[in-house]
């Protein structure tokens, strides 16, 4: 079945009704063609949201301003809505995924609740990046491809040219007699997606000339067989969650290694963080096979996997931190006070008869400070301990450990704040007819729920 707007119309009554269309617009023949019969069955009644075209202009080319230019006439001489925006690209690493992350940080800030983002991607597309997948070592779920519907933060973003090949969108560019432009660096075969695209394809066309009915067929059996591995995944997540956020690693033993695996994958993937590699999942598995009292497992800019109190967390990054810092409080007045630490959440302090430390207790010199090392403290009705053994019985987890506020008078500590228990020394601690500050720690965010 070749491109159309018939079968473009066909499409979108398939999917669920949306408020506004948002078509990424690069100036491309599959984009411009996209473009135009969108534009057409606006024109002609067929459908009756808004349309918006969205040109992300990466500056990479010379003629990258022209390109906008020519995208802005054409949805002007079409009757649509166009907006444009910059991006600034890293230079370093890969230059197709550093494009890609900041046109989709582009897509979350234009796209709102009820839109639906169209994008121009075609069965070459996507049988390029198959191949592009399967020399990276991709798993059956990332040789999968490109879904043809998902969601996209608060709207969905659908792809209705992807089963068709780049010869049958042409065909429908020729028959329009429609107008677009050339990116030359398409034709650098230095880019790994261009070396396919004119070498190694073309070969394999030679051949083999039904290899893109062949492939699409192999990627849907991967897709449901992703769905399948998604489903075990979810079953097994039941089974070994304690929370959100964390995975009990005596059940997790249960389970084969490559059910593991799988699991870790889909867990990771449900915050929208990127999927571990191989590599680190098996690292990761020969980690928690036997692991340690308390170790990191893997930290990098997304997230940081932790093993803590017999269970796998998945944590945020840690955000920077000053541990040498102090703030000053002093007794006051007011009946409740917050005070912001810097890089480490929100204090609120409140007064009130027997709560907390002594009111008159605290007096000029009073700080709040961080652990150094070597703190003790005596809570009520209990033995003079360090902070260290304190922290293991109450098991207040590491990354916690070194941000708790600490309230020191005189560099005595008196309050340990967000343990779980009052932690006040015996000798601060305000008795039931004597005004006392209480101290709330609001931590910083630790975790991707909650």
């Amino acid at each position: 079945m070749a491109f159309s707007i018939k079968t473009l119309h066909s499409r979108l009554l398939s999917m669920p009704p949306v408020q506004r269309y948002v078509i990424g617009l690069s100036g491309g023949m599959d984009s411009i063609c996209l473009t135009h019969a969108m534009a057409h069955l606006k024109s002609c009644g067929k459908i009756s949201s808004q349309l918006l075209a969205l040109h992300i202009n990466h500056g990479l080319d010379s003629q990258a301003d022209y390109w906008q230019r020519f995208c802005e006439k054409f949805c002007r001489n079409s009757g649509i809505a166009f907006m444009s925006r910059q991006v600034c690209i890293s230079m370093q690493g890969s230059l197709e995924a550093a494009a890609r992350e900041a046109r989709y940080s582009i897509f979350d800030e234009v796209l709102e609740t009820g839109d639906m983002l169209l994008l121009a991607h075609q069965l070459d597309d996507q049988l390029e990046t198959f191949l592009l997948r399967l020399m990276r070592g991709a798993g059956s779920q990332g040789l999968s491809g490109m879904p043809v519907l998902r969601s996209l933060g608060r709207a969905i973003l659908f792809r209705p040219m992807l089963s068709f090949t780049r010869d049958e969108i042409a065909e429908y560019a020729q028959e329009q007699n429609l107008q677009w432009v050339e990116d030359g660096s398409n034709l650098e075969t230095r880019h790994d997606r261009n070396y396919l695209r004119h070498r190694v394809l073309p070969l394999i066309a030679q051949r083999w000339p039904d290899y893109q009915l062949s492939w699409s067929k192999s990627l849907q059996l991967l897709d449901e067989a992703g769905a399948g591995l998604s489903a075990l995944a979810e079953a097994d997540l039941k089974q070994v969650s304690a929370g959100k956020e964390k995975l009990i690693l005596k059940k997790l033993a249960h389970l084969s290694q490559p059910r593991v695996r799988n699991l870790v994958q889909y867990w990771i993937s449900l915050f929208g963080l990127p999927r571990p590699g191989w590599h680190m999942l098996l690292h990761l598995q020969k980690n928690i096979a036997d692991p340690e009292q308390n170790q990191v497992l893997h930290e990098s800019q997304e997230y940081r996997l932790v093993v803590f109190n017999a269970c796998l967390w998945l944590l945020k990054p840690l955000l920077p931190f000053d541990s040498q810092s102090t703030v000053q409080i002093l007794s006051a007045t007011t009946a409740t006070e917050k005070i912001r630490l810097p890089d480490n959440g929100m204090l609120t302090i409140k007064r009130g008869l027997g709560e907390g430390i002594r009111e008159s207790y605290i007096k000029e010199g009073t700080i709040i400070r961080y652990r150094q090392g070597g703190e003790v403290i005596k809570l009520p009705g209990r033995p003079r301990k360090t902070l260290k053994k304190l922290f293991q019985e109450q098991r207040v987890p590491p990354w916690v450990r070194e941000r708790l506020p600490l309230v020191f008078v005189e560099n005595e500590l008196v309050c340990v704040t967000g343990m779980g228990i009052p932690g006040i020394a015996e000798s601060a601690f305000s008795q039931h007819d004597e005004f006392g500050v209480s101290l709330e720690w609001q931590q910083p965010s630790f975790y991707f729920t909650g």
